[in-house]
């Protein structure tokens, strides 16, 4: 969800075209779907293509709150509460 739109929109429509959202993929095919727009892509390490930064933190928010991305991350609102400056 944070990379950019082109991608997101990619990976929603591979989402849609296996019936993700009703019958969930198993991770082997995840992984290997998300390799079609990561070619790096392996789960448990980070892919070169994939920069954590204040660009794409806020990618992934907006793409979070963005009602026509059936996907969201749950990980995200841990993100934000780290990301909270201490009062």
């Amino acid at each position: 969800m944070h990379l950019s739109d082109e991608k997101v929109q990619t990976w929603h429509k591979i989402c849609i075209e296996n019936n993700h959202f009703n019958n969930p993929m198993t991770g082997e095919t995840l992984e290997k779907l998300i390799q079609s727009i990561i070619p790096d892509y392996s789960k448990g390490d980070l892919s070169q293509e994939i920069q954590i930064n204040d660009e794409s933190l806020k990618r992934l928010s907006e793409n979070q709150q963005n009602p026509t991305i059936e996907f969201v991350s749950d990980f995200v609102d841990v993100i934000k509460q780290l990301l909270k400056p201490a009062s």
